[in-house]
């Protein structure tokens, strides 16, 4: 992986649950990692939500540097770009070398 494809600055953040005021748990949305990663955008359609309104969903492909301390990152992870969030869905350890992982992810409708 060249570094000067990595231009994307990322933050990995992690599904917490946390007790609200009145005792519920709640899940909350921890920033874990930031990372500088590859974004690349691979397919888009039309996804009809329930309440019948249209928004827009993009698979995108993000890869980052393998790191010991990413082995955490599960698909119930979620990657936060600015203001766009990605859902990850499948997480590769390209050729199980231990110096890239790419992330396929969905962004547009997101479960957090």
């Amino acid at each position: 992986m060249r570094a000067g494809t990595l231009r994307d600055r990322i933050v990995l953040e992690e599904s917490v649950p946390m007790q609200d005021s009145t005792g519920d748990t709640i899940p909350t949305w921890v920033p874990r990692t930031i990372v500088w990663a590859s974004i690349e955008p691979l397919t888009g359609r039309e996804a009809v939500l329930l309440a019948a309104q249209g928004a827009s969903e993009m698979n995108t492909r993000i890869c980052i540097r393998w790191t010991p301390t990413l082995n955490a990152v599960t698909p119930t992870w979620r990657v936060r770009f600015g203001t766009i969030l990605y859902n990850i869905k499948s997480i590769i350890n390209k050729d199980n070398a231990n110096r890239e992982l790419e992330m396929m992810c969905q962004s547009g409708v997101n479960t957090g």
